[in-house]
């Protein structure tokens, strides 16, 4: 009877698109060229293999080798270096198995096309980046690979899949309009494998609306002297005569970009570059929406920003979860805190205000209830103040923690911080390199406010978070214009706490989910579900001089 290996504790990721490689604990192990090809062979595999099936791929017919133990031999080896449970070994072979924090790069990078073609045409924009991102972790297979029919059958269907790629790239972007762009970037490709049709007509079609009718039709002419006696397919056939009748079928309408887009330009914004609010606001909304359907588009995000955050939804589905806690939380805070007769709420790193936004969840309890928000990005901060428009319940500023605590920002006249209020910092502080000084501003902070103010702190942190949520987060926003993600430690997000300050007490709070029964002490977090959020936020209270 076979026996099942104990779940790793350890962490894997696994490269075969870009290299060979496998890293442990982020530490990348030694892995030999055969043992390379075998690791290939199973993570593209979606049956077991046996020794037998592997030698297929290693070894031609006539080597020794193929009926030999080095089939089993290099199994083993990849057993010690991924870990039992990883290939465990079943009555039909060897499959490889990966546990929830493991990534390989071939899955990630088939969910990345598949999320990129369902983006496709709702929003080719965007799919256009996903697309692009996915064919750069795809940068090609290794030389030297053994030289067996299988091996070969393999790699050209590898190929054929990135291929597949390419062309459903070059499609959004005609769609878009970057018609000299696939111009320019198909001709050595339809050299390279002359018998894919669909690159060839991407081509044509790219060259003749870039203006250049007579290039397409050259190319139709080389096609049909590689061909010889065989004929084109009749699509292409046809695509060609309508080149020479000058369609008007064949133009294409200009691209309108949608108006989160036209939201984005208007603010005064590079739409080109990722933004780091404007993604963590995108995906705010998503997170909500899957649990209202009625949550607001904040309408302010370009393609690139929609990209970034599909990636994170591919890597690390579950960050959509935590995101939802975290707003959740956030509204029972602030419902806590209204509850308490706090009126007035700050929040710095704000995010575009929307229909379930702070401000509207502390109006519909208190008529009274105000709410200030500080933001660092100028345009962000221009389309919400007209997005606010003449509200009496909030107001957007330009400014950060810092000018908030030193008078540099221009406050409105009703904030009067000798009454308590409730500070909300949930995308500030991690854009902070300096976590010393970003605490030392909390301590300030902290002996400023009024007693009985509040304090919720929402924190990215490495600890007790997936690995691939980490990679994941890191990769969305590194290419966010002149900003970073600097995640804290649980111990930089605990100093965080005011002196003299106090975590909320269970009772002070009502909670509805298994999550903030963590927080409260009431389970554990093995025993809770689904997430890391109560291992890097902050909930805490001013108490009262003497208490």
């Amino acid at each position: 009877m076979l026996q099942t290996a104990p779940a790793p504790r350890d962490h894997v990721h696994i490269v075969v698109l870009d290299g060979i490689t496998v890293y442990v604990d982020g530490t990348p192990r030694r892995i030999q060229p055969h043992q390379a090809a075998a690791l290939l062979v199973l993570a593209a595999s979606d049956t077991p293999l046996t020794g037998h099936d592997l030698a297929e791929y290693l070894w031609p017919d006539d080597d020794p080798r193929r009926h030999s133990d080095r089939p089993i031999k290099i199994l083993s080896a990849l057993r010690r270096i991924l870990g039992a449970a990883r290939l465990p070994r079943t009555g039909r072979g060897y499959k490889l198995t990966l546990y929830g924090d493991d990534i390989l790069d071939l899955d990630l990078w088939r969910r990345n096309v598949h999320h990129a073609s369902r983006a496709a045409e709702p929003d080719p924009g965007a799919a256009a980046i996903e697309y692009d991102r996915a064919l750069s972790l795809f940068t090609g297979l290794p030389d030297d690979l053994p030289d067996t029919d299988r091996m070969t059958s393999l790699c050209e269907s590898l190929i054929g899949e990135r291929l597949d790629v390419v062309e459903a790239l070059a499609r959004v972007r005609l769609d878009i309009g970057l018609h000299s762009k696939v111009a320019e970037q198909l001709p050595d490709l339809v050299r390279r494998w002359p018998e894919r049709e669909q690159l060839l007509d991407l081509l044509m079609r790219a060259q003749y609306r870039a203006q250049r009718r007579g290039a397409a039709l050259r190319q139709y002419e080389q096609y049909l002297q590689r061909l010889g006696d065989a004929k084109p397919s009749k699509d292409l056939a046809h695509l060609h005569q309508q080149i020479l009748d000058d369609d008007p079928a064949l133009a294409s309408p200009p691209f309108e970009p949608p108006v989160a887009d036209r939201n984005v330009i208007d603010a005064g914004a590079d739409p080109a570059r990722p933004q780091t609010f404007r993604i963590s606001g995108y995906f705010a909304y998503l997170a909500a929406w899957t649990g209202y359907p009625t949550a607001e588009d904040p309408e302010y995000h370009s393609a690139a920003d929609r990209a970034a955050a599909g990636l994170l939804t591919v890597a690390a589905p579950s960050m959509l979860t935590i995101q939802y806690e975290a707003g959740n939380l956030a509204d029972i805070l602030v419902q806590a805190a209204i509850r308490a007769g706090i009126s007035t709420i700050v929040e710095v790193g704000a995010l575009v205000p929307t229909n379930d936004s702070v401000h509207a969840t502390a109006r519909k309890l208190s008529a009274d209830a105000r709410t200030l928000y500080l933001s660092t990005d100028g345009p962000l901060v221009t389309y919400s103040r007209q997005k606010l428009g003449d509200t009496p319940a909030a107001a957007f500023i330009k400014g950060s923690l810092e000018t908030f605590l030193t008078g540099h920002a221009h406050l409105p006249d009703w904030l009067d911080l000798t009454e308590p209020i409730l500070l909300i910092d949930q995308y500030a502080n991690g854009l902070e390199r300096d976590k010393k000084a970003y605490a030392d501003l909390y301590a300030v902070l902290g002996d400023r406010l009024a007693p009985r103010s509040r304090l919720y702190v929402n924190a990215p942190t490495a600890d007790g978070i997936s690995p691939a949520v980490v990679w994941a987060l890191a990769d969305m926003y590194r290419s966010a214009e002149d900003e970073q993600l600097y995640p804290s430690s649980r111990d930089e997000v605990a100093a965080l706490l005011p002196p003299g300050w106090r975590y909320l007490r269970q009772q002070d709070v009502e909670f509805t989910t298994d999550v903030w029964e963590i927080w409260a002490g009431r389970r554990s977090p093995e025993q809770a579900r689904p997430g890391p959020l109560p291992r890097n936020a902050i909930v805490a209270e001013k108490p009262h001089p003497g208490q």
